[in-house]
């Protein structure tokens, strides 16, 4: 479990550099290549098979988000405060559609009971405890690692605003509602 805390951790660090250098729309449209690579990686770890339409589907997927990366010229993009590096952000987003798809099979993978084990397999809210332990130990070690002493002067929760306890309330509130719900 730690090592797929640890690609998920990578993704979130990944995403976070991605969107610090693209504009939003070519981030949302690029990221949804992360659909084929969780084909990928389906086929790879999982042994699907894959059917000539969802090969058409995705190869259709890949061309769109090839086309809106070209068709993206420096005059349409919209003006950031920060300056942002293009490519920089597009190899990112792969980079975190890479680690989404790996991520998400293999994790599919370990929840899935083999015939070959007779242990007692723990339950899926078990695994995302423990999952979500292990990211939390390793976002922690990330965030002191890179901003250690101004997590030390400032406390931890410097610089947070009500728009950003609104993100973490709404992204708390939809976990809940997905797992509950």
């Amino acid at each position: 479990m730690a090592g797929i805390a640890a690609i998920y951790t990578v993704q979130k660090n990944l995403l976070y550099l991605a969107i610090s250098n693209l504009d939003a729309a070519i981030f949302q449209v690029t990221y949804q290549a992360k659909i084929l690579t969780t084909a990928i990686f389906s086929v790879l770890l999982l042994g699907r098979k894959l059917t000539y339409i969802k090969v058409a589907a995705l190869a259709l997927l890949f061309v769109g988000v090839a086309i809106v990366q070209a068709d993206k010229v420096d005059e349409n993009s919209s003006k950031s405060e920060q300056e942002q590096h293009r490519w920089v952000g597009v190899l990112a987003v792969l980079g975190a559609c890479c680690t989404s798809g790996f991520g998400g099979v293999y994790f599919e993978l370990v929840l899935k009971p083999r015939a070959a084990t007779q242990a007692r397999v723990p339950s899926v809210w078990a695994k995302n405890v423990q999952l979500s332990t292990y990211a939390l130990i390793i976002a922690l070690a990330t965030a002191f690692a890179k901003d250690g002493n101004a997590i030390r002067e400032a406390g931890f929760f410097q610089g947070y605003s009500l728009l950003v306890l609104s993100v973490i309330t709404l992204e708390a509130v939809s976990f809940f509602d997905l797992f509950l719900g």
